[in-house]
This record gives structure tokens, sequence and C-alpha cells, in this order.
């Protein structure tokens, strides 16, 4: 009986992708359709970040097929700095017209990297909630967790959802956070005085 169940499950995994993988040549030829006077059609590369305090880690994949270009990279300017330059790179490489990020809300530690890529950049942010990629890693039965797994499965993720993009925080909202996040640290240390 388990291995009914188990068989079922993989199945039903397959038919999810199958039907992805269709409804996006659907949507692409219908895209091309729209767009025949326009005989150069955009072409995008996913990029899915795994960002957490100390370091993020990244993939990209152009077709939603080939995962490729896992690299780690220090979360602080001179490390966001350098990953810009090496997508802007791959980019050219794979002869693409704009990249779309893709992370997850970390509570803060994500706010420096989408922050710097929406200010110097012309390319697609976009912050996802992690419920959403979680269902999303639950329905391709990924079991394995680890930060280059979750960069794999945040690049398929954007390229199969295509997620909208984040609009800038206004900077009064961007001092708000900042003042509550400050007094969060505040009570927390009064509370472990006592």
């Amino acid at each position: 009986m388990f291995g009914f169940k188990k068989i079922s499950y993989q199945l039903f995994a397959v038919n999810l992708l199958s039907y992805w993988l269709l409804s996006y040549q659907l949507k692409e030829s219908r895209f091309n359709m729209k767009n025949n006077n326009n005989h150069s059609a955009i072409k995008k590369l996913y990029v899915g970040i795994d960002i957490s305090k100390d370091k993020f880690d990244v993939s990209y994949t152009v077709n939603g097929q080939d995962v490729f270009g896992y690299s780690a990279h220090v979360n602080n300017e001179k490390g966001i700095k350098t990953f810009l330059k090496q997508s802007e790179q791959i980019m050219k490489k794979h002869k693409c017209n704009v990249i779309h990020f893709c992370m997850e809300a970390t509570g803060i530690y994500h706010c420096g990297l989408c922050e710097y890529l929406q200010n110097y950049s012309d390319h697609i942010v976009s912050v996802v909630n992690p419920v959403r990629t979680k269902s999303f890693s639950k329905s391709l039965m990924l079991r394995t967790k680890n930060d280059k797994v979750d960069s794999n499965m945040l690049t398929l993720y954007t390229f199969f959802h295509n997620p909208e993009q984040t609009p800038k925080m206004p900077e009064n909202i961007k001092k708000f956070k900042v003042m509550s996040l400050s007094n969060r640290g505040t009570r927390l240390a009064l509370s472990e005085k006592d």
C-alpha cells in the first residue's frame, strides 16, 4: 500500500510539471503571436536568490530546464556589487534582454539586496512570500533542504510563476521599519536583564 502511494505521488508530480511546462509553452507562443511584428522577443534570465544574514546563494536558468551557475556571495555591499556584475555577464553570455531576480521575504536580511538591485539596475526584482515557495517546493517533492537546493527551487519558481515586480519601499516606511526593529532590539535587551 505504501509503494502505491509513493508511485501515485510521483505520477502526480510528473503530471504537474508537465502541466506547468505546457502552460508555459502556450503562454510563450501567445506572447510571440502578439508580438509577431517585433522580431526580437524578450528573453529573460531568471535568478533565484536564497538569502540569509551573512550570505546569499544564487542560481540561474533561461529555459526552466537547466539550472546553472550556482554561487554564494557575502551579504554586504561588496558582495552585492560582485553578484550584480556576475549576473549581467551571464545575461550577455546567454543573449538575454532582462534579468528577473527573485528572493523570499526574510525579515530584514533581504532588504539591502532588494533595495540595491532596485536602485542600481533596470531589471525586475521580486520579493515573494516564503509560504508560496514552500508550497512550490513541496509540489516538486524536494526532500533535501540546503542553500543550493533552495536557490535552484527559487529559480524554477521564478521561471514558472513569473512573480510581479516588487515596488520600491517609500522612505517614510523604511524609517518606520528601522525604528520598529531598533525598539524590538531594545525590548529584547531589557527582557534579558530581568
